[in-house]
């Protein structure tokens, strides 16, 4: 934690979603960072002890979000990763619960949703 504030990377390849993301995060009272694609969200959790990743799990151009989510567990795997996708919840992503993934968030998703989820992940 940064400043007893909870610490989220987001990852997602769509440059407005990080955007409105970080802001909702930080209405949310969390300390957000941004990696617009799967090399950066390694060499970030490298650098930092996030409490939460929300991975987006489609990203076209470099690391697949599944990629990325096996990745991060290779370097934590105690990490909290939650899931989002414009599409719907595959089998992909529930072979990713299966190992460890904490939640899945469909998009687009309000305020509330978010905050939900990570009390849940969090169990705040």
């Amino acid at each position: 934690m940064k400043d007893g504030k909870r610490m989220v990377l987001l990852v997602d390849d769509e440059e407005f979603l990080l955007e409105v993301e970080k802001l909702m995060l930080e209405e949310l009272g969390c300390v957000a960072y941004v990696a617009e694609d799967g090399q950066k969200a390694l060499a970030l959790c490298k650098e930092n002890q996030f409490d939460l990743v929300l991975l987006d799990m489609n990203m076209p151009n470099g690391m697949s979000g599944e990629e990325t989510f096996y990745c991060l567990r290779g370097i934590n795997p105690e990490l909290q990763i939650l899931i989002s996708s414009g599409y719907a919840l595959d089998s992909k992503v529930q072979k990713m619960m299966n190992c460890g993934c904490r939640g899945f968030l469909q998009k687009p998703f309000r305020l509330d949703d978010l905050s939900e989820k990570i009390r849940e992940v969090l169990d705040l």
